[in-house]
């Protein structure tokens, strides 16, 4: 849990416990009224874990293969591709290796 999440559990906690109100948490929090209670009513449900990013431990979508990563920057390291730009390497992948990958991805890995 991130600084970020623990101080949303321990503002809502609070809230819960009558030590704070929603205004408060509210403004603490920079949220809304609404969302404060929605947060309430999940952490009573679900206790603390209601406060982590619905994403959290999971890997990207967008995220590139540690192996291909390695083939792509092996095949980029070959004399012949020296002096190719990135535009012409995405062609050459998908040509010559069959490797399709976004431009902005490339562009990352050169």
């Amino acid at each position: 849990m991130n600084k970020q999440e623990q101080l949303k559990e321990n503002v809502i906690k609070c809230c819960i416990e009558g030590k704070m109100t929603v205004k408060q948490a509210a403004n603490r929090l920079g949220l809304s009224e609404g969302h404060i209670k929605k947060l309430k009513a999940r952490y009573r449900k679900f206790g603390p874990s209601s406060m982590l990013h619905g994403n959290c431990g999971r890997q990207p979508k967008h995220t590139l293969d540690i192996q291909l990563k390695q083939k792509i920057l092996e095949i980029r390291n070959l004399p012949e591709y020296d002096t190719v730009n990135v535009s012409h390497f995405k062609v050459l992948l998908e040509e010559l290796y069959s490797i399709k990958e976004r431009y902005g991805i490339l562009y990352m890995i050169d």
